[in-house]
């Protein structure tokens, strides 16, 4: 009985890993538990069946970011979260029977710090997905203005998902739906929404463009900074940008970045200061009271606290519409890509001078592609130590439209040559159920640069 009660430990805690996205099952008339994985030790089991001796207790707080634990000790297993019927309980404690039976088994996924870099925790990814979350009738990928893929707690994919609602046609700048947030994890081979707590202490944004990821309270969970540039059309007000922080409970915090109002369609994290904690750099193309043309840096207190600086500067750009910060000399430094719309202003290159204050900072123009003037995202390749940009169209020249058609740019850094790889003004995404005419992001894959999901585009790294 003892080894039988061991082994039921062991294989509970391995198969529990169910995070707050896919319920544990309870079939009442068996008294059988399903659980989709659970952690034993240094392994994780799955689809794992086991009959419930006794319910200890069941909470009523939200679900924790954390996975099922089983306690050897007292033979009693906490569940995050389980479905009974029509009805789901959270963080249930019941004490363990006989184990039924056991799917399969696999090393325990041990998570990685997250980089104060929003680059590498978004572009150097030790996954990358196929496909995509699928709209309500179950067919297409699912709409999304901004979104971020990540890893839960237990290794499981996830994506956080910034859903556009407005309508500058129907709505106005006061009426105008805001975005709608949405967590979805990555079970089995299907995408299911996460039932993630969100406390809302400001409302989403109307328009947001960019997520990034990083520990920003330095608790250990990933957090999200959300770039929200507003109402996109005249007079172009602007708005808040906002952050979802993790809570002890598991839920998420939504705030304010600070209480500047900006047109913020790009940004990026690093450590400007040193101190370990990631640090936040906004774009922005309007002037108000408290926000000028350009780039705008914002200090970490290690709480997820942020406080605008003027210690580090980077250059003035008319209108900023993208930055990354990636070490592209191999200095252990960040380095600093910037784009807006090439016609008004060339995307460039700024060195670190080693001091992460790039107001005289050497600076490498990127060459214009004619027609092709509005950049959308950029990647930086070790392999061949280039940089490829993505850009639409900029409807300026070559009768191209604005906003549509793809075309890929290779820069050498070596040679400080351009070439173009893909040049298409008719480019559309057939992936979605209505013309996507441009592409957002691109990534480094497996030798490729691809769309950040799937294979909208595949161009080899040569």
């Amino acid at each position: 009985m003892k080894i039988i009660s061991n082994l039921t430990a062991l294989l509970l805690t391995s198969c529990l890993m169910s995070f707050a996205s896919a319920d544990d099952v309870y079939q009442a008339d068996k008294n059988i538990l399903v659980i989709s994985a659970v952690d034993v030790g240094d392994t994780t089991f799955t689809d794992v069946s086991v009959q419930v001796q006794d319910i200890v207790s069941i909470g009523t707080n939200s679900i924790p970011n954390t996975n099922d634990v089983y306690n050897s000790a007292n033979n009693q297993l906490t569940i995050q979260s389980v479905a009974v019927g029509v009805t789901i309980y959270k963080n249930v404690v019941v004490t363990v029977g006989k184990v039924i039976g056991v799917g399969g088994s696999q090393p325990k996924y041990q998570s990685k710090k997250l980089s104060s870099s929003s680059y590498k925790n978004s572009k150097e990814l030790d996954f990358f997905s196929t496909d995509f979350p699928k709209d309500p009738y179950g067919y297409n990928a699912l709409a999304a203005t901004a979104f971020v893929f990540f890893r839960y707690p237990d290794g499981s994919q996830g994506i956080l998902n910034s859903e556009l609602k407005y309508n500058v046609n129907t709505e106005t700048i006061t009426t105008a739906t805001r975005t709608v947030l949405t967590f979805w994890k990555k079970v089995k081979t299907n995408w299911v929404k996460s039932p993630i707590q969100i406390n809302y202490r400001i409302p989403t944004c109307i328009h947001s463009r960019k997520i990034l990821v990083s520990d920003f309270n330095n608790d250990g969970n990933v957090d999200f900074a959300i770039m929200c540039h507003g109402w996109d059309a005249a007079p172009f007000p602007g708005e808040l940008a906002t952050i979802l922080l993790s809570q002890p409970d598991g839920s998420y915090n939504h705030e304010a970045i600070s209480s500047d109002i900006g047109f913020w369609h790009g940004g990026a994290s690093e450590d400007f200061n040193n101190d370990g904690f990631p640090d936040i750099v906004m774009t922005h193309t309007i002037q108000s009271p408290t926000t000028k043309y350009g780039f705008t840096v914002y200090l970490n207190d290690g709480k997820g606290n942020f406080t605008k600086t003027s210690n580090y500067i980077i250059p003035y750009f008319t209108k900023a519409f993208h930055i990354e910060l990636v070490d592209v000399n191999g200095d252990g430094k960040f380095d600093v890509l910037a784009g807006g719309h090439d016609w008004e202003e060339q995307s460039k290159i700024m060195i670190n001078p080693g001091n992460n204050n790039f107001e005289n900072a050497q600076q490498i123009n990127i060459p214009a592609i004619l027609g092709a003037g509005v950049i959308t995202d950029f990647v930086y390749s070790k392999t061949n130590n280039s940089l490829y940009i993505c850009r639409t169209g900029d409807g300026q020249n070559n009768g191209t439209v604005f906003y549509e058609g793809l075309w890929l740019q290779k820069y050498d850094m070596s040679t400080k040559t351009s070439s173009s790889l893909l040049a298409n003004s008719a480019w559309i995404d057939n992936r979605f159920n209505y013309p996507h005419k441009w592409l957002a992001w691109i990534k480094e894959d497996a030798g490729f640069i691809k769309s950040n999901w799937g294979e909208a585009i595949k161009v080899k790294i040569e």
